[in-house]
């Protein structure tokens, strides 16, 4: 019978209890847990939550930072046959109230008062909710919701004593095709839906991985991305477990570049964003250095070059080129890659996000190995990856071992494998429209190439994914802007971008019934547009869908065009609808300005 990856978990902390399982940046100070440890801080969680009523089925969300209370927690509910429920921790009350309600969360675990307060503040809205659990003992709250989870584990300690194999039992009792957790994701249209991930989809994806990129028991993993998104709780955290490696955290995203160099991961995930700032960094650096130290950094630099052009072309490289490369690596490669904290750094991907060629290529060299995963939440984290360190620069890979690929007449990508969800939660109709024949359609336009990479060449559906690997939905964002009257349409950009921005147009009507009620002398529409008081209305606006809004969908420039868009101009479809793509050429000039604009 095939195991679960928390099955997996218990079998791992008995094999060897002495051995380092998670070392964790605590405000400052190194916190180093052995495989012991960890098992009893999952297993003391586990039987608090028995002692709590929590039954299997049961559903628990998990709102926090990366941090060894993350992994107890969704450990502990996995282990009791529950189902965990991750929620981004930057999310707002609103979209937490939904996220808790929609799940029918009777338990959530928070990080500390900041999350706390979000779900104390929505508390209403969640009947099924029995018990919040908070991570932060000095943040306790008089309040008999609310325990911390030092209590939970105290409680779980002494009901260990009285139920006796209780919670083994549940693990035991764990089915491959039952439900694991529910990740929501962002849709295109309307409130985010939950992609049911079962405990099969895991293991099978953990399994897939080691296949397509050898792992060792030695190995130390970066967890630093949120652990709501499924890239990071599969390729690192749950992978660790799989492959019986060691994880390493740091103290914030702000510290990252500091605590790399200390942990010098194996292996670690990046989104594009990430890499694009060590890149740019590094040729800041180079372009200020001067003299014999410029001289090495070009030779370096242009030997690495000459290697990446080898493998374009597909031509081995000379004797003189791999001498040369062994030079540079001595004098630039591995000291570099030490400052940036890649000196093990094996299997380094990228994703979640369109990755620049230039950005792949760069890396490589300079002999860091990064390659590239693409995927989504529908199929457990990848549909293709670079493996075993043959990468195409224009790719994503081939499949991942076991998983099936095929591009429909209009050019969906379509995937078939054990890796593909079950659906969505309590939504039949979004789950027939994705999962069909056993195929998923992925929304993602692409190709296959000769060698059997995939190419993805673009998206079906209009989800922004951002250079920081943030999936937003425009729609829902242009629809609240669009709730101004005086806001005709709304435009949101942000794909491949560190921050989101928008077009606005505004409505002529009500555009004139505002000057009138601001005693403003103008009467044509274009000089109105950009009228100080008009636009001061339209700021506070926008500030103010900013407030319900997530820090990441929060848009952080906005241009008011001086006309509205309309069907004789192209920019609107026979049924009223924006042609995104025509707006974007249109106004291409505009967007590039308000991102090329200092803060």
């Amino acid at each position: 019978m095939e195991q679960s990856i928390v099955a997996l978990f218990y079998q791992r902390s008995k094999q060897h209890p002495e051995k380092l399982a998670i070392t964790w940046n605590k405000k400052g100070q190194w916190q180093h847990i052995l495989w012991k440890d960890y098992r009893e801080h999952v297993s003391n969680a586990s039987y608090g939550l028995l002692a709590l009523g929590f039954m299997p089925g049961d559903r628990a969300g998990i709102i926090g930072s990366n941090r060894p209370a993350w992994f107890y927690s969704d450990l502990a509910v996995l282990g009791n046959h529950g189902v965990s429920v991750p929620v981004y921790h930057t999310n707002t009350p609103k979209q937490v109230e939904y996220i808790a309600q929609h799940s029918e969360s009777s338990f959530i675990f928070v990080e500390n008062k900041a999350q706390l307060d979000k779900v104390l503040s929505v508390r209403a809205g969640l009947p099924a909710l029995k018990k919040i659990l908070l991570w932060e003992s000095g943040d306790l709250v008089d309040d008999p919701l609310v325990m911390t989870f030092d209590m939970l584990e105290k409680l779980g300690k002494e009901a260990r004593t009285e139920q006796q194999d209780a919670v083994e039992k549940r693990t035991q009792g764990i089915k491959p095709e039952d439900l694991a957790t529910i990740v929501y994701t962002s849709g295109t249209t309307g409130p985010p839906k939950g992609a049911m991930i079962s405990h099969r989809n895991i293991v099978w994806t953990c399994e897939a991985l080691t296949k397509a990129n050898t792992s060792f028991d030695t190995d130390m993993y970066m967890s630093y991305l949120p652990l709501s998104h499924i890239a990071e709780r599969i390729g690192i955290f749950f992978l660790s477990i799989y492959t019986d490696g060691s994880v390493g955290i740091p103290e914030s995203l702000d510290k990252l570049s500091a605590d790399m160099k200390i942990i010098q991961p194996h292996t670690m995930f990046a989104v594009p964003r990430v890499m694009e700032k060590f890149y740019a960094g590094i040729k800041t650096a180079v372009s200020h250095a001067t003299g014999f130290k410029k001289k090495v950094l070009d030779f370096a630099l242009n030997t690495g070059n000459q290697w990446v052009h080898s493998i374009e072309t597909n031509t081995p490289p000379s004797a003189l080129l791999k001498l040369k490369r062994k030079i540079a690596d001595r004098l630039v490669y591995s000291k570099l890659k030490h400052e940036l904290g890649f000196s093990r750094g094996r299997l380094l991907f990228t994703g979640g996000a369109p990755v620049p060629p230039e950005i792949i290529k760069f890396f490589y060299s300079i002999n860091i190995p990064l390659s590239v995963v693409y995927g989504q939440t529908e199929v457990t984290g990848p549909t293709s990856i670079h493996e075993h360190g043959h990468v195409k620069f224009d790719t994503t890979g081939p499949a991942v071992p076991g998983v099936r690929i095929k591009i429909a007449p209009d050019g969906e990508i379509l995937v078939k494998g054990d890796n593909v969800f079950m659906g969505y939660f309590k939504d039949r109709e979004a789950t027939r429209e994705s999962l069909k024949d056993g195929w998923l359609y992925s929304g993602d336009i692409g190709e296959i190439d000769k060698d059997g990479h995939l190419k993805v060449t673009d998206r079906k559906k209009d989800l922004i994914i951002t250079s920081g690997g943030k999936n937003i939905s425009p729609s829902n964002i242009e629809n609240m802007l669009k709730s101004n009257p005086l806001i005709s349409q709304a435009v949101v950009i942000g794909d491949k971008r560190p921050f989101l921005t928008a077009l606005l147009t505004l409505n002529p009507e009500n555009l004139l019934k505002f000057a009138k009620e601001h005693g403003i002398n103008k009467t044509g529409i274009q000089e109105l547009t950009q009228d100080g008081a008009v636009k001061e209305s339209v700021s506070r606006f926008v500030s103010k869908v900013n407030n319900d809004l997530a820090q990441y969908e929060t848009i952080k420039r906005f241009i008011i065009l001086d006309r509205d868009f309309s069907q004789e101009t192209d920019e609107l479809t026979p049924t009223l609808k924006v042609k995104r793509k025509v707006v974007n050429d249109k106004y291409a000039a505009a967007i590039e300005g308000m991102y090329s604009k200092e803060d």
